[in-house]
């Protein structure tokens, strides 16, 4: 993405702050290929980040997915530093690039998510079926969070999920809460999480969602964080984008992620995703 010049000091400076919680202890560059009958010109070999708690493993992996602008500088520094926290906690991390080997930019994506959208979700459930074969890897213990474009993709998974295909619990940082306000049914639980002050993927929109009756199955628990823009787990100054206001929130970004993680645990040994089950309390 683009910065306005008098923000590149203190973006430079928030990334700083970001690299030492950026290097995980132990990682690996993970490869396969993907494929999406939605987009069979995308066909190609993508990778990313996969990062281990200490350990031998078998280890509950969270895969994690970027926004539309990939892993640009802040998007890397904010999925870095979440996954060195789950690492912390236990879980295994990988860190999807959907766009790089694609040669996909900010620009072309932001401007129409649609486009990207239906192969991001192939390739996380391409990515599941890879990491199934890693030997460190829990394969009946998957769990997906995404901001904004890749949270929407994790809502998507939610709603795809099966007892073969699945995932236990879907972390959405700031998605298009749209896409579940028709009462369709979550096969994996949800926690989303939006900042107050949000005019991309608006609270409201998320409020309507949690309010909606919906067909028994995951749970949906939504966090609204007060004085957040949209993207304020991502460290950079407060910019406007395509219209939009976004800016990195140091205790949103805290807060989130430790109830992400406790939210994770929490569902560690659920049912297999996918099956029918009576609804949990919701929970604001």
């Amino acid at each position: 993405m683009k910065y306005p010049p008098r923000s590149l000091f203190a973006y430079a400076a928030l990334c700083a702050l970001f690299a030492g919680a950026a290097l995980p202890a132990e990682a690996e560059n993970f490869k396969f290929e993907s494929r999406s009958p939605f987009a069979p010109s995308f066909a190609t070999t993508i990778g990313g980040e996969l990062s281990f708690p200490s350990g031998v493993g078998p280890f509950p992996v969270v895969i994690l997915l970027h926004a539309c602008g990939g892993l640009d500088k802040s998007g890397k520094a904010a999925l870095s530093a979440h996954a060195q926290s789950l690492n912390g906690a236990g879980f295994a991390t990988y860190i999807l690039d959907s766009f790089t080997a694609r040669k996909i930019t900010a620009d072309q994506a932001c401007p129409r998510p649609d486009g990207s959208f239906n192969f991001r979700v192939d390739d996380l459930f391409n990515a599941q079926e890879a990491l199934r074969k890693h030997p460190k890897i829990d394969k009946n213990k998957f769990f997906a969070a995404g901001m904004s474009h890749g949270a929407s993709v994790a809502l998507a998974a939610a709603m795809k999920s099966s007892d073969i295909r699945g995932f236990r619990a879907v972390a959405a940082f700031y998605p298009n809460c749209k896409m579940i306000q028709n009462g369709i049914q979550l096969k994996s639980s949800v926690l989303i999480f939006v900042g107050a002050k949000d005019d991309w993927t608006p609270a409201s929109e998320c409020e309507e969602a949690k309010r909606t009756k919906r067909l028994p199955g995951g749970e949906l628990e939504l966090v609204v964080l007060p004085n957040a823009y949209h993207g304020f787990d991502q460290p950079r100054s407060t910019y406007r984008y395509l219209g939009h206001t976004l800016g990195y929130n140091k205790q949103a970004t805290e807060s989130s992620r430790n109830t992400m993680q406790k939210f994770f645990a929490r569902h560690l040994n659920d049912e297999p995703v996918g099956r029918d089950i009576s609804p949990n309390s919701e929970k604001n």
